[in-house]
């Protein structure tokens, strides 16, 4: 059994439609993988931000 969280989300109709296309171009295994990737850009983003634009206690994903 694995130690990774489960969360269920609810996206937006547009955004269904947008992690469907990147699984079907094979840009992820599947809607999970996609939803990772987009929160991993959030994180690096954050990271490269000026210090007041930050989200408050961000840390980096693991790989």
């Amino acid at each position: 059994m694995s130690n990774i969280p489960t969360r269920t989300i609810a996206p937006a109709h547009e955004l269904e439609g947008y992690i469907k296309a990147k699984v079907d171009s094979g840009h992820g295994a599947n809607a999970s993988g996609v939803v990772r990737a987009g929160l991993r850009l959030l994180i690096e983003r954050d990271h490269k931000a000026p210090r007041s634009r930050r989200a408050p206690s961000c840390k980096k994903a693991d790989a």
